[in-house]
């Protein structure tokens, strides 16, 4: 196994730079800067000829993520991998490379009022190539949908040094198995993202914020709820994000500058394409939440508007410096609401500092925990983990950010299932040697 061999012809960083690209504490032998996605290919195809270890590095935003590493020898990063290919905004369709960030993206977009509809945290880092691999989405995904419902194609370098190409440039571009979804969450286990391909949005006309303040987590829950169930395009456009907020996470909000009540808050981020179907639609929300006891209501345009949403986006950084542990429950929509309450309850009988925010139309929930103590942390995320999953249908508890020291105490993706060996099985095929991310992914894959 030669490390150098891999590297050799590619542009690599200092020594003294290694430090920056640990993972769970693991510190890489090499950091190489491919500038194409040939040179990409040719170099997993060294490593996996001397089998040496590879870990795909976009923006680093979400590198927390997965299990801790059985080896990280040479991180592979992207960031001149950065080009537009192809923009045609009379198609709706861009093709850029992997390391570009979703911040430059869509600054060439919007010269033509159209957006990328993804608004994951971290975007002036995240890069195209690691919001795939991560599955990574925010707000907006409750009209717009999450990754697999705007990716049309993919080019990824394998493991044997070949260059694949899945999908195309239309919606309906596949005629047998969608091999392009199988990369959307696959942590870089599979192969490398080199370029990828999306359908646009047009942005929107008009844009507004209708905020709700309850008393009770039952009754934002139950407003939520009917606004999910009846509010569609009948009036204007449906809401693009539905957010519940706790007390905690507000509180969060409100130390920097948002103006959010300190209570269970609902978002609403309300579309139109008149400036007379928006004040409906407003008035619409509005008698929901009356009828469901809310506070107070009231609605923010401008500059405050889209202020608060920045800050609902990337809560993951405005809080990272306080809470130590992410967690993402997907469940069923209808109990997202019993979830949050379960996070609360959890959290209060281990002593924790918490705070929770939702999706509530989509039926996932971010929970935020924090303790200097790494038992109480793990007991508390398999404590929601089991109570998630008795809610049935699929439900998951992932932790997507974590010390090692917690790592090591709960399997941060939770028990595989029974189809896994289907999972062992792809895997395999597609990374035989197992170079790529090893031991990141589910069961140790």
């Amino acid at each position: 196994m030669s490390v150098d061999r891999v590297v050799s012809d590619s542009t690599t960083l200092g020594f003294e730079e290694l430090a920056k690209f640990q993972v769970d504490g693991v510190k890489p032998k090499a950091v190489v800067v491919p500038e194409t996605a040939e040179e990409l290919a040719a170099i997993l195809k060294r490593a996996n000829d001397e089998q040496v270890a590879v870990t795909p590095w976009g923006g680093g935003t979400m590198m927390s993520m997965g299990g801790i590493p059985k080896r990280v020898e040479v991180v592979l990063l992207l960031q001149k991998l950065n080009r537009v290919v192809e923009y045609l905004p009379e198609e709706l369709v861009v093709t850029a490379e992997a390391g570009i960030t979703l911040e430059n993206l869509q600054a060439t977009l919007a010269k033509n009022g159209q957006f990328l509809a993804l608004d994951p945290p971290y975007a002036s880092r995240a890069t195209l190539g690691g919001i795939v691999a991560v599955n990574s989405f925010g707000p907006i995904c409750h009209l717009y949908g999450r990754v697999r419902d705007l990716l049309l194609g993919i080019r990824v370098a394998n493991s044997d040094g070949s260059l694949t190409s899945f999908g195309g440039r239309v919606v309906k571009n596949v005629a047998g198995y969608d091999m392009k979804k199988l990369y959307v969450g696959s942590l870089g286990t599979l192969g490398v993202i080199a370029v990828t391909t999306f359908k646009l949005c047009p942005m929107p006309m008009f844009d507004a914020t209708f905020l709700a303040a309850f008393k009770s987590l039952d009754d934002l829950a139950k407003a939520s709820h009917e606004i999910v169930s009846t509010c569609h395009s009948s009036i204007g456009i449906g809401p693009s994000a539905v957010e519940g907020l706790d007390p905690n996470s507000c509180a969060i909000l409100a130390c920097n500058s948002f103006d959010i009540p300190q209570d269970y808050v609902l978002a609403l981020r309300v579309l139109a394409m008149t400036d007379g179907s928006l004040r409906e639609r407003i008035r619409e929300l509005s008698g929901i939440t009356s009828k469901h006891e809310s506070k107070s209501a009231f609605s923010v345009e401008g500059a405050e508007h889209e202020l608060l949403w920045r800050g609902i986006r990337e809560y993951p950084q405005l809080s990272s410096g306080r809470f130590s542990v992410r967690c993402k429950v997907s469940t069923l929509i209808s109990k997202v609401g019993e979830a949050m309450d379960a996070a609360r309850k959890v959290s209060e009988k281990y002593r924790l500092e918490h705070s929770s925010v939702a999706h509530m139309g989509v039926g996932v929930l971010h929970v935020y925990l924090n303790s200097s103590d790494p038992d109480m942390l793990s007991k508390a995320v398999q404590e929601l983990r089991t109570y998630v999953l008795g809610a049935g249908s699929g439900s998951s508890v992932v932790v997507e950010a974590a010390p090692a020291s917690v790592k090591l105490k709960v399997d941060v993706w939770g028990p595989v299932r029974k189809d896994f060996f289907l999972m062992q099985g792809i895997k395999t095929r597609f990374d035989p040697i197992g170079i790529l991310n090893p031991g990141r992914f589910i069961g140790g894959i």
